[in-house]
């Protein structure tokens, strides 16, 4: 509880009360006291999304740039957060809706045709904003020849890390890929080399648009101006845990695209019980275990149901053959004790 408070006043300003508390309210689904005013200007604002995604977000854009001047232009103060990857609603249609939203508002100026990264990444030239879907922890450096065109460098690049493009160019051959130069976080900071290539260096399909990005990926980072999207009828599983990400990752203002109903009732549900391997194996069978890198567990002891949850990508548990199931955290399992019980 207090890192919490610690990291909210650091993030947000001593005078917007109004957003330092929104999170507040958020988690103990109180939204009906957060205080609404006008988008663009308020801390906290709520705004209808139109039939045109690109549309409500050049006007948005637009009314934050009126008010938030040059500091606004940046497009790396400016963060659009989804609930999803895929839809109407979803981080791909958004990026491409805000990419051509800055395009229309001359933040985004074209330059030729731009150079293609994949086949969602296309007409990309210096100012276009990009994240990074996979980490590359270790620096990468390929010498195909003499020249210095010929060398291609990379830095590590975390998951779920944003960038703008600085420059970015095609090497000389035999050196292929694209090789570009991009300011890391902030345009003030230190300029990052990535080269893109599918067999040795950054893959081109770990790389997207960064304009907007999911409330799951944007854990740990902060933006002046975050548009937070909410579906219309959101899925069951979207909790407050999930609104509470995406609101206190502003500094300044959050604006809120979608119905207040909406949004409301995502606050109000209760976070979902987290179901691993670990918690399964303390309450069945009368066992527990140590803790380790890898171990093997019978599957025959398990039900349909709870090896359909066991193999779930988020437990990152897998079947070695067909009787029996990778659980890469536990070792070995024993009897529990007589009269002994585990908190």
């Amino acid at each position: 509880l207090h890192t919490f408070r610690l990291t909210q006043n650091l993030r947000v300003a001593p005078d917007l009360v109004t957003l330092q508390e929104a999170p507040q309210h958020i988690l103990h689904g109180r939204p009906e006291k957060i205080e609404w005013g006008p988008f663009g200007t308020a801390p906290m604002s709520i705004l209808s999304l139109g039939e045109s995604a690109e549309e409500t977000l050049r006007q948005l854009y637009s009314s934050i740039l009126y008010n938030g001047g040059e500091r606004a232009r940046s497009l790396m103060n400016v963060q659009v957060l989804s609930l999803t990857n895929k839809g109407p609603h979803g981080r791909a249609n958004l990026n491409h809706a805000f990419h051509n939203a800055a395009e229309r508002l001359g933040i985004l100026r074209p330059q030729g045709g731009g150079i293609t990264i994949n086949d969602r990444l296309r007409g990309v030239y210096p100012g276009c904003k990009l994240t990074c879907l996979k980490n590359y922890n270790h620096p990468i450096v390929k010498e195909f020849g003499p020249l210095p065109e010929m060398r291609c460098v990379s830095d590590p690049v975390a998951n779920g890390e944003i960038f703008l493009v600085h420059r970015i160019w095609k090497p000389r051959p035999p050196a292929r890929g694209v090789c570009m130069e991009v300011f890391d976080t902030k345009p003030e900071d230190a300029i990052k080399r990535i080269w893109v290539d599918e067999d040795e260096g950054v893959s081109p399909w770990d790389l997207d648009w960064g304009y907007a990005t999911t409330v799951y990926k944007s854990q740990g980072g902060e933006f002046p101006w975050v548009i937070f999207c909410v579906p219309p009828t959101p899925a069951p599983h979207w909790t407050r845990a999930n609104a509470y990400v995406a609101v206190s990752r502003a500094q300044q203002s959050c604006i809120v695209l979608g119905a207040q109903n909406d949004f409301n009732a995502i606050c109000k549900r209760d976070n979902l019980v987290r179901r691993t391997i670990f918690g399964h194996l303390l309450q069945h069978d009368n066992c527990y275990a140590s803790l380790t890198e890898h171990a093997a567990l019978p599957a025959a002891c398990l039900s349909e149901e709870e090896l359909e949850i066991i193999l779930d990508p988020e437990n990152e548990c897998s079947l070695l053959d067909e009787d029996t199931l990778a659980v890469p955290t536990l070792k070995e399992f024993m009897p529990k004790p007589q009269n002994e019980r585990l908190e």
